[in-house]
């Protein structure tokens, strides 16, 4: 297969974006071999006489996209992230035609994008895609959904990767997929609030390479209607498939908010089982350990210090405080009664820490559902994890001001949570009475086996016994309510489930090979 040096096609990627993996049993690599055997020749000389802009597909790989707006359907392609960005239709229509003649009412126009994104993507110099095919096309289209499920240029990195993992992708998707921006252009409204007022600053974005910055205010000045002009994604090599894209995010010559995000996160120390969370504070940073959700609550720091200092004795500079502490989690578990799961070793300690991404990335006890699911999907995680997980609080404690507002003033309504157990208020009322200086008092997670790993958390839920909000609301969905009454009934897939969603919870963000450290000790950088 030849490349085409001097056809520089854009990019129709992202049919991978939201590519449905429940319907990837119904298709083939070779679907068409005996129907259309001449399929891949015409889309791949239709595509030389094309460039194509981003596609993305928001019922799934159904061509909606393609769609004409009808007296019945506003369909995607004047959608906000589509309009005058979404190209080449007419090119989609024109393979579309040749193939009619070929082999009619055969090939479906989704498999004809889908080859299409392949294509260009390898005539660009990008790799060769083995692509199963056979899809149908919709018969729908929705401006709306387009509207609400396509990533904005302007959104946190936290709203994208929960748009990625609702179709069943994870952060490491967000990144690779986000390298389809070494080819392409963006137009000036995309980026203009960089160059001027950045999050209503009246500044441009401080972290914006000052020569990019130059550049982009003289091709899109403040204040006039150059907001159609056309900026490369990549000013390097523009028009070529490489990546060159991640090393322009690394200089902080992304173009778009959102792709330089990818690097504000990684430099955040919130990014995943790094250890971060064992670092003291330095004059270069504010750790973890004073974070909102962290205060006076994380405890245990001397306990892995000392294993430490014993590892170290044995192995030194072997063992990294991430993996001691992902080995204490699984044994403090299974010394309470909990199970015992297998865990993947070599992580490498982070090497910052940040109290602001602590204090916006960790769950609050008194946040609502979607906001905790958000910031489970954000880490790759599912809504079956988010249950799971909360099952942990079947040990430990709890601060007062966790949940005090539940006792006297729920909701600013001047009385107590009304689904709360009668007997449980009137304990937590006595352990913490209103108005005095008791915040910091400690009542448990789980009244009833307070030390042991068990089921009894999910049992509380169901009885209206949960100590904190954040506990409780999981009974007021009803996806949410029918995974606690299951697992209140079944201890031992609760302990299975719990297993494999914390081995799931150690791999996010590690660091290996090379990158990172294996501190000396864990509460400093080496």
């Amino acid at each position: 297969m030849d490349r085409n040096p001097y056809t520089l096609p854009i990019i129709p990627l992202f049919c991978l974006f939201f590519l449905s993996p429940f319907v990837f049993c119904q298709l083939d690599y070779r679907f068409y071999d005996g129907t259309c055997p001449s399929l891949t020749k015409i889309v791949r000389n239709g595509i030389c006489l094309c460039s194509f802009s981003l596609m993305i597909y928001v019922q799934g790989c159904d061509g909606s996209v393609l769609l004409d707006d009808t007296s019945t359907l506003k369909g995607e392609k004047n959608a906000s992230p589509n309009r005058n960005s979404a190209r080449g239709f007419d090119v989609i229509d024109t393979i579309k035609a040749d193939v009619e003649k070929a082999c009619p009412s055969t090939v479906s126009c989704a498999d004809i994008l889908t080859l299409a994104a392949r294509e260009a993507i390898y005539l660009a110099g990008g790799p060769y895609l083995t692509i199963p095919v056979g899809r149908r096309d919709g018969t729908t289209a929705s401006e709306s959904a387009a509207n609400e499920q396509i990533p904005s240029p302007f959104e946190s990195l936290e709203n994208i990767a929960a748009k990625f993992t609702s179709k069943g992708l994870e952060m490491k998707d967000v990144v690779v997929l986000s390298g389809a921006h070494t080819v392409g252009f963006a137009q000036c409204s995309t980026f203009k609030p960089r160059l001027f007022d950045f999050n209503g600053s009246g500044k441009p974005d401080p972290n914006l390479d000052t020569s990019l910055l130059e550049n982009l205010q003289v091709l899109c000045p403040d204040q006039d209607g150059s907001y159609s002009k056309l900026a490369p994604l990549d000013p390097v090599t523009t028009n070529r498939f490489d990546n060159i894209y991640f090393k322009n995010v690394v200089n902080n010559s992304g173009l778009l908010q959102s792709d330089q995000a990818l690097m504000s996160d990684s430099k955040s120390a919130s990014m995943g089982c790094d250890g971060s969370v064992l670092l003291d504070e330095t004059n270069e940073f504010k750790g973890e350990k004073n974070a909102f959700p962290n205060r006076n609550s994380l405890k245990g720091f001397e306990v892995i210090e000392k294993i430490k200092a014993d590892l170290e004795r044995a192995c030194p500079s072997t063992v990294s405080c991430v993996d001691i502490l992902t080995l204490a989690a699984r044994e403090a578990v299974f010394l309470s009664g909990g199970p015992f799961w297998p865990i993947p070793l070599g992580r490498r300690d982070g090497t910052t820490a940040s109290e602001r991404a602590a204090n916006e990335q960790l769950p609050s006890p008194i946040e609502p559902l979607e906001n905790i699911t958000a910031k489970f999907t954000s880490k790759g995680l599912d809504m079956k994890d988010v249950v799971v997980l909360s099952g942990a609080h079947t040990l430990g404690f709890a601060q007062c001001f966790t949940f005090k507002r539940r006792l006297f003033d729920f909701k600013g309504s001047g009385k107590p949570d009304p689904t709360l157990d009668s007997s449980l208020l009137q304990n937590l009322q006595g352990t913490c009475p209103h108005g005095d200086g008791t915040n910091s008092k400690l009542a448990p997670l789980d009244s009833v086996t307070v030390n042991k790993f068990d089921n009894l958390y999910f049992k509380n839920l169901v009885n209206n016994s949960g100590l904190l909000e954040s506990d409780q609301v999981l009974m007021k969905d009803p996806k949410t309510a029918l995974m606690v009454n299951y697992y209140s009934m079944y201890p031992f897939q609760f302990s299975n489930d719990f297993a494999a969603s914390m081995v799931k919870l150690g791999n996010i963000g590690v660091l290996t090979g090379q990158n990172g450290q294996v501190r000396k000790k864990c509460g400093s950088v080496n």
